[in-house]
């Protein structure tokens, strides 16, 4: 089953003395599980020329993408997108990888080999300790990491220093986590995926609810975007609105998914107590 990955509004097909274009979406790895740019804004975009290709796991922030292929993990920038090109290739354990990025750099997570490294300039540096259990998701924070994880019948929020091995737990997230499909930690908030819809809590307080049913995988994008996986769709959540704005990416159009919509092809709204015009699929916030 191929993961579509939608990488940040910073990555762009037109550099011009060192400033983004920003007509550019993004990233998403194809059906083909190839690494391909994303051009126009949420609502209409189109497919660029392939980058990387076999891609398991990929994820940015800023000017910097990371694709994991079975043994290696390429970095990709706005230039090498202008050029068509992955900027280096390190050689890395088989599998796929979650990603926590920091500045120039990022913390990978293989789960298959359950390590921790730091990647920087093109090279990974094993960590001393790795997060233990089912990881779904990671986030640098402070001195280190938060991640979710699953463990004894409950997802939680832990936060592990990258020097020292003292796991701090930060929060019960979810009691009820075989029901739990997908968690996404950002800035912006948390998503939550359930069999038929997802929820976002924003740092801000409230829950807004989404009802696209099917979501296996998140993936954290920059300014305010996340993108979810259904299936043989992939959507683009909007982190800054409340509300969870929700549109398909290309490519959706010639997939049948099992969305609760009568033209899962088209954005449209929920029937529910926002009252909100036409447009764009929305959640609306649970009281």
């Amino acid at each position: 089953m191929w993961a579509a990955i939608l990488l940040p509004v910073l990555m762009t097909g037109e550099i011009a003395a060192g400033q983004v274009n920003r007509a550019s979406l993004g990233l998403m790895v194809d059906a083909h599980q190839q690494l391909r740019p994303v051009r126009g804004v949420a609502a209409s975009s189109t497919l660029g020329e392939a980058l990387v290709p076999d891609v398991l796991s990929a994820g940015c922030a800023g000017m910097l993408c990371l694709a994991k292929t079975d043994g290696q993990l390429w970095s990709v920038t706005s230039s090498s997108v202008a050029t068509n090109t992955a900027v280096t290739k390190t050689a890395a354990p088989a599998g796929g990888a979650l990603f926590a990025f920091s500045g120039a750099g990022a913390y990978v997570f293989f789960p298959t080999a359950g390590t921790l490294h730091w990647w920087h300039e093109g090279q990974l540096d094993a960590l001393p300790n790795a997060p233990l259990g089912e990881v779904l998701s990671m986030i640098a924070i402070g001195d280190g990491i938060d991640y979710a994880v699953r463990r004894g019948g409950a997802i939680w929020r832990e936060h592990l220093p990258a020097a020292t091995a003292s796991v701090k737990i930060v929060s019960l997230m979810e009691t009820a986590a075989s029901a739990i499909t997908a968690v996404m930690l950002s800035g912006s908030g948390t998503l939550i995926a359930e069999p038929t819809r997802i929820r976002f809590l924003p740092n801000s307080g409230g829950e807004a609810v989404i009802p696209i049913s099917g979501v296996q995988t998140f993936l954290l994008m920059t300014d305010g975007y996340a993108q979810a996986v259904a299936g043989s769709a992939s959507w683009v959540i909007r982190l800054d609105s409340a509300t969870g704005e929700a549109y398909l990416l290309p490519g959706a159009e010639s997939f049948s998914p099992s969305f609760p919509f009568d033209q899962p092809s088209t954005p449209v709204v929920r029937p529910g107590r926002l009252g909100l015009p036409s447009g764009p699929q929305r959640g609306g916030f649970t009281q």
